[in-house]
C-alpha cells in the first residue's frame, strides 16, 4: 500500500538556519536611629552623539545586532551551506516516482536510475532530514509510513513471536518486494531514526525492534555476533556489527525505556564489540577489521580478509562509543586500538594528491591489484570524517578536527555537483558521478557532527579588576578589556554500566582568529570600531586534573582519622574521617594543606557509603567552588575546577592510609593562553552617561562565529574628601542641630549640577538642593556639600551605622565617630 503524508511538508516553506565598588561601613554610636543617607546626583551633561558616526565605513544606523555591523558571510558555517539546496533537490527526487520513499541512484543531472527503495535510505533519510530543520516534522510518522508499506514483513505470530521486521527493499514503481530478506541493516536504521529523536509513541516500537535483534532471528549466542539477514546460517559482516554496537549502546542511553531493555542492549554491546575484537582484528601484524567471516567466524573466503575504509572508520566509531562506555580509562586497550586503527588508516588510506582516503587494501594494508579499489569514496569517507571528528570531540586532540576538515573540503571541492546540488559517488580511479541517496545522508550526519563542534565557540570579555565591573572612572583613564575565543564542549562518559553520565570539558584556545570591537553610545550610535588578530599571551591552565578514588568499607571504625591527599593547582587539601562524629581531640592528621573533613559516616558503613559521604563533602566544600564530584557505588571521580598543572592525589601514610585505590584519570595541563587585551583610553570628550556599549565578536575559518556584550559607565571623575562637622561632637541629643560638609573634587574639566537628597532615619526630613560644581580650565576645584541635621525630638536610641553614599561614584565616604 502507498502512505502519502509529506504532501503537508511539500508545500511549506523550509526554515533556514542560521569599579571595584569599595562600601565601607564605619560605625557611629548615635543616641537615635541614623540608617543611612543617599545623594543622588544628576548631570545637565548630554552626549554628543554626532561624534564618530562613521568610523571604517560603518553608519551610524547600525545597531547593537553584530551581523548587521560587519560582515555577514561569517556566520553562515562552512558545513550546511548546501544543505537549503540539498532539500531542494531531494525534493526533485522524491517527486520522480514516489511521494513518500527514495530511490538510491540518480545520475549526474539528476534522473533517477533505478527505482529500488530500500528501507535503510528511507530511515538515513528522515534521520538527516531531521537535522536538516524540516519544518513539522514529526519521527514516528516518518516511522509508521514504512511500518505501513510492503517494506514491513509480519508473518505468522503464534508460531514465531519473532516474525516481523523491515525487509531489504522494495520496487519503487510498482511496490513489488526484490529483496524480502530482513536484513540487519534495516532494523538498525529505525533505532537511530527513533532514538536520535525520541518521541513518547516511540517506545514500544524500540523495544520491540531490540527485541527482534536480540532473538535467534539475527543474534548467535553461542558464537556472539549478529547475522547479517534474519535466520541465516550466512556471513557477518563487521560493517552492519559495528552499527549493532553503536544502536545497542544508544538504546542503553535512551532514559525512556524500560530498564530490561537498556541493560540487556549494553550487554549485547559489549559482548558484541569483544566478539569482533577476538575474532576480526586482525593481529598481531597487519592490525585493523577484516571484512566478513562466517557464521562461526571462520575464514570468509575472497575478500574477507581485505582491509575497507568504511569498515573500519565503523569500528572507530565503534571502539570510542565502547570506551565512552567502560570509563574513558586512560590504558583502555579500546582506545589504544582505536588509535592503531587510525594511525593505520592514515599511514596506508591516505592519498596525498587528493587530501583524502581511498575505499580498500589487501589483508596486509598493501594496494590490490583492482585500480578502483583506491577510489575516493563518498560514502566511506563520510564515516571516517566522523571517526575523525569522535577522535576530537573526546581527546580535544586538534589534529583530528585538522584532518576532518581536510576530509570536508575534497569533499566539496571534488564531489559537489552544483547543477543538481548533491554530492556525486566517487571520484579518482574510475568516476562515479551518479548520486547516491544512501551516500549523501551518510555525508549530512558527518557535517551535522562538524557543525555541533564548530559551534562550540565561546568569546569571553573580562575587564580588568573582575569580569562584572561595570564601571569606570576618569582619573583611570585606560579601560582593560582582555578577550578569549575558544572552542569549549562538555561531553559525558559512563564509568561502568551502574553508573550516571560524567560530565567532562574539551578546550581549546583559538589563536590567530580575527577579533573586532565595535563601541557605541547609550543611544546605540557607534563611535568606534577596532579589528585586530587574537595572539599568544599569558601562560595559564587549560585542563583541570582529574582523580578516580575506589573507596573501601569502614571495619571497626578502622578509617577513624585516616586521610588522602587531593590539590588544585593553586592549594593543597587533605580529606580526612572522624567516624561517628566523636570530635575526638587529635584525631585531625593534619598532614599540611587545607582539611575536608568527612564526619556523617558511621562505624561499618559500606564502600558506597564511604563514597557518597566523601562526595558529598567535597562538593559542599566552600559551596561547591574547588571540586566537581561523581560518583558509581564505590568509586568517586573529583574534576579540579581550577586548570592547570596539579600535584597528583596520594593515600595517607602509614596507620593514616585509607588503603583506597588512587587513580589519576587526567594530568592538569597548562599550556600557552591566546587572548586579545584592548586598551582604550577614556578621554574628557567623551560624554558622561551611562550604558556605553561593546559589541565584541571573533571568528575564523573552520571554528564559529562568537560574540559577546560588554558595558560601561563614563562618570564625572568625582572623589570624595573625609566628612567634617562631627570631629569634636561626643553626644548627639534629640532635637541637637549638626552641621556637616563634605566635600567634592573633580577631576574633569566640566560643569556639572547635582540635585542633592539627604534621607535618614530619625532626622527631620531636608529638602532637595541643587549644588552648582564649576570648574575652570586645568584646575580641580573642590566644592564643599552641606548638610543641616536635625535629630528628631521622638529618635529612639540606640547604636547604628551611618553609611555617606555618592550614587553616581566609584567611592563610597562615611565618617567614624564615637557620639554617646
Amino acid at each position: 500500500m502507498s502512505f502519502n503524508y509529506l504532501s503537508a511538508f511539500k508545500k511549506k516553506e523550509w526554515r533556514k538556519t542560521i569599579s571595584n565598588r569599595k562600601l565601607i561601613s564605619l560605625t557611629v554610636l548615635f543616641m537615635f536611629i541614623f540608617s543611612s543617607i543617599f545623594i543622588n546626583i544628576t548631570y545637565n551633561n548630554t552626549p554628543n552623539n554626532n561624534a564618530h558616526q562613521n568610523i571604517n565605513g560603518i553608519e551610524d544606523k547600525e545597531q547593537i545586532n553584530p551581523e548587521i555591523a560587519t560582515n555577514i558571510s561569517m556566520l553562515q558555517d562552512p558545513f550546511t551551506k548546501h544543505f537549503d539546496d540539498m532539500k531542494q533537490a531531494l525534493e526533485i527526487l522524491l517527486d520522480q516516482f514516489n511521494e513518500t520513499f527514495f530511490m538510491r541512484l540518480a545520475n549526474d543531472e539528476g534522473n533517477v536510475i533505478d527505482d529500488t527503495i530500500f528501507s535503510e535510505d528511507h530511515f538515513r533519510f528522515y534521520n538527516s532530514l531531521d537535522k536538516l530543520d524540516i519544518t513539522s516534522f514529526n519521527t514516528f510518522i516518518v516511522y509508521l509510513a514504512a511500518k505501513l508499506n510492503t517494506l514491513w514483513y509480519e508473518g505468522n505470530l503464534t508460531e514465531n513471536e519473532y516474525a516481523y521486521g523491515f525487509i531489504e527493499s522494495i520496487n519503487g514503481t510498482t511496490g513489488e518486494i526484490i529483496n524480502s530478506n530482513r536484513s540487519l541493516i534495516a532494523n538498525l536504521m529505525p533505532i537511530f531514526l527513533l532514538c536520535e529523536n525520541y518521541d513518547p509513541n516511540s517506545k514500544i516500537e524500540i523495544e520491540k525492534l531490540f527485541w527482534l535483534l536480540n532473538s535467534t532471528e539475527f543474534w548467535n549466542e553461542t558464537t556472539k555476533g549478529f547475522l547479517e539477514y534474519n535466520s541465516s546460517s550466512g556471513f557477518k559482516y563487521a560493517y552492519s556489527n559495528f552499527y549493532a554496537v553503536l544502536a545497542n549502546f544508544l538504546i542503553d542511553r535512551t532514559d525512556a525505556l524500560d530498564s530490561n531493555v537498556k541493560d540487556r542492549a549494553y550487554d549485547l554491546a559489549l559482548e558484541n564489540m569483544n566478539a569482533l575484537l577476538e575474532n576480526m582484528w586482525d593481529e598481531p601484524v597487519n592490525l585493523g577489521f577484516n571484512a566478513w567471516t562466517n557464521n562461526d567466524w571462520s575464514f570468509g573466503g575472497a575478500g574477507s580478509l581485505y582491509k575497507y575504509l568504511d569498515v573500519n572508520a565503523l569500528g572507530i566509531l565503534a571502539l570510542l562509543d565502547t570506551w565512552i562506555a567502560t570509563g574513558m580509562e586512560s590504558n583502555s586497550s579500546y582506545l589504544a586500538n582505536a588509535t592503531i586503527l587510525y594511525n593505520k588508516i592514515n599511514e596506508n588510506l591516505w592519498n596525498n594528491s587528493y587530501n583524502a582516503y581511498e575505499y580498500r587494501r589487501q589483508q596486509d594494508w598493501s594496494p590490490t591489484l583492482i585500480s578502483e579499489d583506491s577510489r575516493l569514496d563518498l560514502a566511506a569517507n563520510s564515516l571516517m570524517m566522523r571517526a575523525c571528528l569522535k577522535f576530537y570531540d573526546l581527546t580535544g586532540n586538534l589534529s583530528y578536527y585538522n584532518k576532518a576538515i581536510e576530509l570536508f573540503n575534497f569533499l566539496e571541492n571534488n564531489l559537489f555537483n552544483d547543477t543538481i546540488n548533491l554530492y556525486m559517488s566517487s571520484i579518482g580511479y574510475g568516476n562515479n558521478t551518479n548520486i547516491d541517496l544512501k551516500a549523501n545522508m551518510m555525508l549530512c550526519k558527518a557535517l551535522i557532527e562538524a557543525l555541533e563542534i564548530y559551534e562550540s565557540t565561546t568569546l569571553r570579555a573580562t575587564y580588568s579588576g573582575g569580569a562584572n565591573t561595570p564601571n569606570y572612572i576618569l582619573d583611570k583613564d585606560v579601560l582593560n578589556l582582555t578577550c578569549t575565543y575558544s572552542l569549549e564542549k562538555t561531553n559525558f562518559y559512563w564509568e561502568n554500566r551502574d553508573s550516571d553520565p560524567i560530565p567532562f570539558q574539551i578546550t581549546y584556545n583559538i589563536t590567530n582568529a580575527n577579533i573586532t570591537y565595535i563601541m557605541r553610545y547609550s543611544n546605540q550610535t557607534i563611535f568606534e570600531t577596532f579589528e585586530d588578530y587574537i595572539k599568544p599571551n599569558v601562560t595559564v591552565g587549560t585542563i583541570s586534573e582529574q582523580t578516580k578514588i575506589t573507596c573501601t568499607a569502614d571495619e571497626n571504625s578502622d578509617l577513624n582519622g585516616t586521610y588522602f591527599n587531593i590539590s588544585t593547582p593553586s592549594a593543597n587539601y587533605y580529606v580526612w574521617y572522624d567516624v561517628n562524629d566523636s570530635g575526638a581531640a587529635g584525631l585531625d592528621p593534619n598532614p599540611g594543606g587545607t582539611g575536608i573533613k568527612v564526619s556523617t559516616v558511621i562505624t561499618n558503613d559500606s564502600s558506597s557509603i564511604i563514597a557518597n559521604e566523601t562526595k558529598n563533602a567535597l562538593e559542599a566544600y566552600l559551596g561547591g567552588d574547588i571540586f566537581s564530584v561523581s560518583r558509581s557505588t564505590s568509586k568517586i571521580t573529583i574534576t579540579n575546577k581550577e586548570k592547570g598543572i596539579t600535584a597528583n592525589a596520594t593515600d595517607g601514610i602509614g596507620q593514616y592510609a585509607t588503603n583506597f585505590t588512587i587513580e589519576i584519570l587526567r594530568e592538569g595541563v597548562t599550556e600557552p593562553y591566546y587572548s586579545h587585551t584592548l586598551l582604550y583610553n577614556i578621554t574628557e570628550d567623551m560624554p558622561i552617561g551611562d550604558d556605553y556599549s561593546i559589541t565584541i565578536f571573533a571568528n575564523i575559518s573552520n571554528f564559529g562565529f562568537a560574540s559577546s556584550l560588554k558595558s560601561f559607565n563614563i562618570i564625572p571623575g568625582l572623589s570624595n574628601g573625609l566628612l567634617e562637622g562631627l570631629e569634636d561632637i561626643n553626644y548627639l541629643y534629640q532635637g541637637q542641630t549638626v552641621n556637616i560638609s563634605l566635600p567634592i573634587t573633580s577631576k574633569r574639566n566640566e560643569n556639572c549640577t547635582f540635585n542633592v537628597t539627604l534621607e535618614a532615619e530619625g532626622l527631620e526630613a531636608i529638602p532637595t538642593k541643587e549644588v552648582n560644581l564649576t570648574v575652570e580650565t586645568g584646575e580641580n576645584n573642590i566644592t564643599n556639600i552641606l548638610f543641616n541635621i536635625t535629630a528628631k525630638i521622638a529618635a529612639t536610641a540606640g547604636i547604628h551605622d551611618l553609611i555617606l553614599a555618592l550614587k553616581e561614584g566609584i567611592y563610597y565616604i562615611s565618617k567614624s565617630q564615637n557620639l554617646q
